[in-house]
């Protein structure tokens, strides 16, 4: 998706969350790696005020924090 400049900020209209969010929420940490070499904003919030790392720890997923 990334060599198709798939956009990376894009954001999901019904719950706010990015690719990034949902990667760190699904633990994929090699898709996270992939999203943040490519300008993926990590500070970026869901409709609940969550960051992705947010959910990274609340999810567990040590490996992506």
């Amino acid at each position: 998706m990334i060599q198709n400049k798939a956009n990376v900020l894009s954001l999901n209209i019904k719950t706010g969350c990015t690719p990034l969010y949902s990667a760190c929420q699904k633990k994929h940490p090699e898709i996270v790696n992939i999203l943040i070499q490519n300008k993926a904003n990590i500070e970026t919030r869901n409709n609940d005020e969550c960051t992705p790392l947010k959910t990274a720890c609340y999810e567990g997923h040590l490996e992506i924090v």
